[in-house]
């Protein structure tokens, strides 16, 4: 099926002005996603058009008035899905100007302005019905971008009624999440060793959260957690143990990388608690810089061994039972010979 005379000027504009242009500006756009777009002619043809985006629009335009689907209440914010047509859009200069917004079923409604003495102006005279109330989408090479958009901040706006059921929405929006993820969780969960270590302020909030990461299924926040926990294990081993003040501040300016042959010297870890630092540092060089590209099933593979190689070197270094031993239901020092 050939596409309508709308559908065809509206591939054209999008070929030519939008898709070029956000190709070089969506990566830093206020929003991840294409969502709103102004073509604006601030100098006269023939020069290039300015091409905005999103929050990026606001500024330049005065007046939009759309066309909605009928369930919108007095003074609430209209969203994506409830509009079905455009009117008018004024920006409140001379300046030749087309102006595009996403609408129920994702399509496309345009409205322009001020055409007049440009080369394409009768074209888009002539569909000017169809652009404004039947739409128009973008076509599948150009529709298909890989975006990440949370548009949550978008929804916390206007009176405080509606913030407060924007804030109940998205808090029984979590609920919902979170009993969807939570068979997977407990079963990662599972995977973990069992442990006991002393509270420590600048070791546990760490440890915990490399569990609580992998658990969660954050897999590359699991990996720099672990690491960063066991490096702190390292310095924390350093104050237990009192070493030379000189040594202490050289462990301190050493990378993570640096810091197992330093404690091996010291006497504070064996070769045996070397062998895991060196693994887990292995493991987080392969994700934290990558030589190949992103592979999910590599990182969820490595994020439970970098986990388990954390617990393994707190087992050996600071966990409750290697200083202590349980007596009559009771724990107490261990003797050491």
């Amino acid at each position: 099926m050939r596409p309508s005379p709308a559908q065809s000027l509206f591939d054209r504009t999008a070929a030519t002005w939008i898709i070029p242009e956000w190709n070089v500006a969506g990566a830093s756009a206020a929003s991840p996603h294409l969502l709103h777009v102004l073509v604006v002619w601030d100098s006269p043809w023939p020069a290039a058009p300015t091409v905005l985006f999103n929050a990026d629009v606001g500024p330049r335009v005065r007046v939009v008035e759309v066309v909605h689907d009928g369930t919108v209440a007095p003074g609430s914010p209209v969203n994506a899905g409830q509009v079905v047509g455009l009117r008018r859009v004024s920006l409140g200069t001379k300046a030749p100007h087309i102006f595009g917004c996403i609408g129920r079923n994702g399509m496309y409604f345009l409205a322009f302005d001020k055409l007049d003495g440009l080369p394409f102006a009768r074209e888009f005279m002539d569909v000017r019905k169809a652009l404004l109330t039947e739409g128009v989408a973008l076509s599948r090479g150009q529709s298909q971008l890989p975006v990440y958009i949370d548009l949550t901040r978008n929804w916390y706006s206007g009176t405080p009624a509606h913030k407060r059921a924007a804030t109940l929405q998205e808090q029984q929006l979590r609920v919902e999440m979170a009993r969807h993820a939570a068979p997977q969780a407990v079963r990662r969960h599972r995977l973990l060793p069992a442990l006991q270590s002393h509270f420590d302020p600048d070791v546990t909030p760490l440890l915990r959260e490399a569990r609580d990461t992998y658990i969660a299924g954050y897999f590359f926040s699991a990996v720099a957690a672990a690491a960063t926990a066991a490096d702190r294990v390292c310095l924390h081993l350093a104050d237990r143990h009192a070493v030379p003040a000189d040594a202490n501040t050289q462990l301190r300016g050493m990378t993570f990388g640096q810091k197992p042959d330093k404690l091996v010297s010291l006497h504070l870890i064996a070769d045996s608690d070397k062998r895991v630092l060196v693994a887990l540092n292995r493991l987080r060089n392969r994700h934290i810089h990558p030589k190949t590209g992103f592979n999910e099933r590599a990182l969820r593979r490595d994020a439970l061994m970098a986990v388990t190689l954390l617990h393994e070197f707190v087992e050996r270094t600071v966990s409750t039972f290697r200083d202590h031993v349980i007596e009559q239901g009771r724990l107490v020092p261990r003797k050491f010979q």
